[in-house]
């Protein structure tokens, strides 16, 4: 049985854009997983308490997507490390470094440490929790 050179491009094309959705949707979902995890909200939480933070961005606290493949970014079922994008209502920018454990899947998180950097305009390291 024969084949013609469109058609196999045309399955290629078919497949080439499955493969991209795909992967597309996956990722966008696993953003999600880790934007609902108690320890993404618990560091946004404690940004926006934090008085030297939110002096250092303005009121208006803005979290952003995990970039996953930052090369920074782990989670495990017992430890996490996460780069959160963050703008504040000033021109400011920065990203929350967040470091949480727990002693099995079934405790709740702890925060163990959270980093604010600054970027724009002016780089700053503000230390939200030790």
């Amino acid at each position: 049985m024969r084949v013609s050179l469109k058609t196999l491009s045309q399955v290629a094309s078919a497949g080439l854009v499955f493969v991209s959705a795909s992967t597309f949707g996956f990722y966008k979902f696993t953003q999600q997983q880790v934007s609902s995890a108690e320890y993404y909200s618990m560091a946004v939480n404690a940004a926006r308490e934090h008085g030297p933070s939110m002096a250092a961005l303005g009121q208006d606290l803005k979290p952003g997507s995990v970039d996953l493949f930052d090369g920074f970014t782990t989670v495990h079922t017992t430890q996490a490390k996460i780069r959160i994008p963050v703008k504040g209502k000033t021109t400011e920018e920065g990203t929350l470094e967040v470091f949480a454990r727990r002693t099995n899947d079934e405790a709740p998180w702890e925060l163990s440490k959270v980093t604010l950097e600054t970027t724009w305009p002016t780089m700053t390291t503000i230390n939200v929790l030790p």
